[in-house]
């Protein structure tokens, strides 16, 4: 396998040179004064996003992020279900009953969230 020019991090043959450090203030030295808040920074983007976000918008979105995966879940632990219905293992069919009263109450719970989202928008 070969390995990458400057992979060690030393400033040996071929690598990159060690960085200066920098110096450190002086005991006692006041620090240097953090970016003026709402300035660009070189490696922030133009446009960040806001410092806050509603109650709704966040409860909107997980309810939004949520719903695929457990539809999946609901899906899939249904059809297993049904598979293991004449299965002689028992422990296989108590498995997928736990799974499937599991994705129903997470489904209810995101209802509930879905009508709290639509209580707070005043629908």
């Amino acid at each position: 396998m070969a390995r990458r020019r400057g992979a060690t991090g030393g400033g040996g043959a071929g690598g990159k040179a060690p960085r200066p450090k920098r110096a450190a203030p002086a005991h006692g030295a006041p620090l240097p004064a953090p970016a003026a808040a709402g300035a660009a920074s070189p490696a922030a983007p133009a446009a960040a996003p806001p410092a806050q976000t509603s109650y709704e918008e966040i409860l909107s979105r997980l309810c939004h992020d949520l719903a695929s995966p457990l539809g999946a879940v609901m899906l899939n632990a249904g059809l297993l279900r049904d598979l293991l219905a004449d299965s002689s293992d028992a422990r296989a069919r108590r498995s997928a009953d736990v799974i499937v009263r599991a994705a129903d109450e997470m489904n209810r719970m995101l209802r509930t969230a879905w009508a709290a989202r639509d209580g707070v928008r005043g629908r």
